[in-house]
């Protein structure tokens, strides 16, 4: 409950960027279709026509359109580093409040005891890269698909079951993931724990010959670490290859149905260059979505810790008063 007001109040906190994040958005998703919409002018348009002046015309247009396009993108994400770096600023006084007195009250076992400054870098990682644009640009698909009917049904349909296949590899990927992140982050702790305790008693270590015992024992936690890492990058790397390989793929599908269409008439050659870009268009999100899916779920699983944390470590009021400034009468 005190997670869902924090973050309610971050929310309105930081409202003016998150709106800014959102118009910018917008404005990127509409301007995407002006590639496919050049392409389609220029198959159906200029080359029967053979007018130089309407290809340079248009080619100038589409130019403009992508200056623009990259301005916006460009103050998203200055909008999302900003939004990011005062969450950090803002978050970094409790949580560091936090970890000090759970490390007073000790029962820490093997946890690591900077877990949650690392997760705070989790969390700012994630919100200052890619993944909150893909996260963003996620609704967008529907409008994409929406277009793609327009044009034909039959090349909707095929945007469409691509994108429920790439959504099942999406959700493949957070229970993959989900579980390796987390078997990551204890094998982290574990390790770095291990490795500042054998610093804190390297004297006496060396002065009783448990080094070396001590030096085994952070191997061992390091090899933990190093399996766990390595499964879940083959993991993430096998699903997001086969997002990407499928993609592709979909895309020459796509160029395969236009050209179906076009044979018997019911498509201009236009419509099959602009259909593919537009499904390579409505399919980027979900393939980033794949990509990041791993700083997601580790920035995830980190906030939701922090939370907890948070709640049972409150920061406590001021317990002085700022008093009035001092006058010289007696």
């Amino acid at each position: 409950m005190k997670g869902c007001i924090l973050l309610l109040r971050i929310f309105q906190q930081y409202r003016p960027r998150f709106a800014v994040v959102a118009v910018c958005s917008i404005l990127v998703n509409i301007l995407t279709f002006a590639g496919s919409l050049y392409m389609l002018l220029v198959y159906d348009s200029v080359l029967p026509s053979r007018s130089i002046p309407t290809l340079a015309g248009l080619f100038i247009m589409l130019a403009v359109i992508f200056l623009f396009q990259f301005a916006f993108e460009q103050i998203r994400s200055e909008a999302l580093l900003g939004i990011a770096n005062s969450l950090r600023t803002d978050l970094f006084r409790p949580v560091h409040h936090a970890t000090i007195n759970r490390s007073l009250r000790g029962g820490q076992g093997n946890e690591d005891r900077l877990q949650p400054v690392r997760d705070l870098d989790q969390v700012h990682a994630f919100l200052s890269g890619m993944g909150p644009a893909a996260i963003i640009d996620l609704p967008w698909v529907i409008l994409f698909l929406i277009v793609l009917t327009a044009l034909h049904w039959t090349l909707g349909l095929t945007a469409l079951l691509g994108t429920l296949v790439l959504t099942a590899l999406a959700i493949m990927t957070n229970r993959r993931t989900e579980a390796g992140t987390r078997a990551l982050t204890i094998a982290t702790g574990r390790r770095s724990e291990a490795g500042l305790t054998e610093l804190r008693l390297a004297e006496s270590a060396w002065a009783m010959g448990m080094q070396r015992r001590m030096i085994d024992r952070t191997c061992r936690w390091d090899s933990e670490l190093v399996q766990s890492q390595t499964l879940l990058s083959r993991t993430i790397s096998k699903l997001g290859g086969a997002g990407r390989l499928f993609r592709v793929f979909l895309q020459s599908v796509v160029l395969t149905v236009g050209a179906l269409l076009v044979i018997d008439g019911d498509a201009s050659g236009g419509v099959i260059i602009a259909a593919s870009v537009l499904t390579g268009r409505a399919l980027a999100p979900v393939d980033q979505a794949i990509a990041n899916w791993r700083s997601f779920t580790a920035a995830r699983a980190g906030w939701a810790r922090l939370m907890v944390l948070i709640a049972h470590f409150p920061e406590p009021s001021p317990r002085t008063v700022k008093l009035a400034p001092p006058r010289g009468a007696l």
